[in-house]
């Protein structure tokens, strides 16, 4: 994996989560929850947390 790809985990309602990789790209993070989103950094960790805002 390169800089420019994330691990993610999809986690859609009603199925299970699975583990991907995706482009690191804002873009590309609206294009997969259809619409925009909010990206939110935990304390402690590099973990980030990203949110449909609907």
């Amino acid at each position: 994996m390169d800089k420019d790809q994330l691990t993610v985990v999809l986690v859609n309602p009603g199925q299970n989560p699975i583990s991907t990789y995706i482009p690191n790209d804002l873009a590309h993070f609206e294009q997969l929850v259809d619409g925009p989103v909010c990206v939110e950094k935990f304390f402690i960790s590099g973990y980030r947390l990203v949110c449909s805002v609907d």
